[in-house]
This record gives C-alpha cells, sequence and structure tokens, in this order.
C-alpha cells in the first residue's frame, strides 16, 4: 500500500509562525484530508502551545507534535532523540513528504535537509498579514535575510518586497495565499468551536453583550509598555458595564507582574 504523504513544518519557538501556517495545515486536512507534523525543537514552543488550548487541539486534530529534543537532560540522550527523531522525518521525506519552514533550513545543520530536498522545501513568511513591518524592520536595522534555500516560498503579503524574500531569485516558486486567519475555513472552524471554549473553561462568564480581550505582549524590560498596561488597566476597571474583561497572555508575558 502506498504511504500516504503528509506535511511536515518546522516553526520556531514564537507561537506566531504556528498561528501564520495552521490555517493551512486546517484546510489541508479538511479538503484533502493531508495530515501534518509540527517539528519543534524548543521547550519553550513546546509548552506555549500546549498551555494555548486551541492551537494544541487545532494540532491534535490535523495531526500531531513532535517534540525532538523532549527536554531530556542528558545530552546523549538528547542528541540520539534528535538523530532518532530526523531519520524517521527522512525517510518520510524520500517518500514525498513535503517540508514547510520558516528559516531554520537555511543554517546549518538543518540546512542539508533543504538542499537533499529543496523541490518539497517551502519557506513560508513568518506573520500571517500583509503588514509593511517586516520591510522596515530590515531597512531601519539594515537587515541581510539569508537567501531561502528551498524551491518554493508561500507568503501571505500581496508583494513579495513586503516580506523577508524580497532577495529571492525568479528560479523561486511563488505561492501567495494571503492572509491566512482570514480565510473562510479558519473562520468557520474558529466559530464552531468557540462556545465550546468558553463553556469549558470559561463557564462563570457571561459573553451575552459581548465582551473586551485584551491581548499582551513582553512587558519587563520596556517602561513605556508597563506604564501604558497599567494605564490601560486603570481605564477598564472604571468601564460602568456589564460586559467581562479578558487578558490573553503572549508566550512571554510576564504574568506574576
Amino acid at each position: 500500500m502506498k504511504k500516504k504523504r503528509k506535511i511536515v513544518v518546522f516553526v520556531r519557538n514564537k507561537l506566531i509562525t504556528m498561528d501564520t501556517v495552521l490555517p493551512l495545515l486546517l484546510e489541508a486536512k479538511n479538503k484533502f484530508d493531508i495530515s501534518s507534523e509540527i517539528v519543534v525543537f524548543d521547550a519553550l514552543a513546546h509548552d506555549a502551545i500546549n498551555k494555548n488550548i486551541v492551537i494544541r487541539d487545532a494540532i491534535n486534530y490535523i495531526g500531531r507534535e513532535l517534540f525532538i529534543t523532549k527536554g531530556e537532560k542528558s545530552k546523549i540522550l538528547r542528541r540520539m532523540n534528535i538523530l532518532y527523531s530526523l531519520f524517521i522525518l527522512i525517510v518520510g521525506f524520500l517518500q514525498g513528504d513535503k517540508i514547510i519552514h520558516f528559516g531554520h533550513l537555511n543554517r546549518w545543520p538543518l540546512k542539508f535537509i533543504a538542499l537533499l530536498f529543496n523541490k518539497n522545501t517551502y519557506q513560508m513568511q513568518g506573520t500571517a498579514y500583509g503588514f509593511e513591518y517586516s520591510q522596515i524592520n530590515r531597512s531601519v536595522k539594515k537587515l541581510v535575510m539569508p537567501y531561502p534555500v528551498g524551491k518554493n516560498i508561500i507568503i501571505c503579503a500581496k508583494n513579495i518586497q513586503k516580506t523577508a524574500f524580497d532577495n529571492a531569485g525568479k528560479e523561486k516558486n511563488i505561492y501567495r495565499f494571503g492572509e491566512t486567519r482570514t480565510r473562510e475555513s479558519w473562520v468557520k472552524y474558529i466559530g464552531e468551536n468557540s462556545d465550546y471554549y468558553f463553556n469549558k473553561y470559561h463557564p462563570n462568564i457571561d459573553t451575552s453583550k459581548g465582551f473586551i480581550v485584551f491581548i499582551l505582549g513582553t512587558i519587563h524590560g520596556y517602561e513605556h509598555k508597563y506604564e501604558l498596561f497599567k494605564s490601560t488597566i486603570k481605564i477598564l476597571s472604571r468601564l460602568n458595564s456589564s460586559v467581562p474583561i479578558l487578558l490573553k497572555p503572549h508566550t512571554f508575558t510576564e504574568m506574576s507582574m
């Protein structure tokens, strides 16, 4: 029986890359029954995935997470586990599994994967929207991005010049999917499951009149962010309203503050 191909995704320790690619993986699962494997090297990313119940459940729906290092304290055991996991992945690549990454495979030692399987390697834009931040940030900091090794590039922006791939050559295959988190399949998935998550994890919150979500980021070390956070909380606490206020921490948010 012929092996069913899957998509293998190498994600960074920031969940923004997981947020960006997940809607496409969900669509591949629903429309074509293609499963995905999320490869994680960093314990921070692994913990963040498992703390974010929506992402965790979505990953389990489309396939599974492969936490390669598994936090082994022994260097020998950790390296053995990495080598074994990479061997299994390479067997899959030889059989046609597709590869999506966010820059991991442009550098050694993982670069050898992109060189060997360059036709099946896709580097993806790290953010789900077509913002100009990437272009401005590179210009201000005079950053030179590593040249993409694989044959294929996936972008969410309409203009590739607004992405980190503005140095990509004409020999690259460019796939434009648009803003992934506004795709119909993802919006539908979130809509169908939102009541379940609210009822299970926030059963005592009345959301019938709506709610306010305060999305947090890193605070420590940025005095202006800390002051803005405090002033926003003070303003929200003065609202004479029964609308609940929910704090959504980032992986790096210092909750003890």
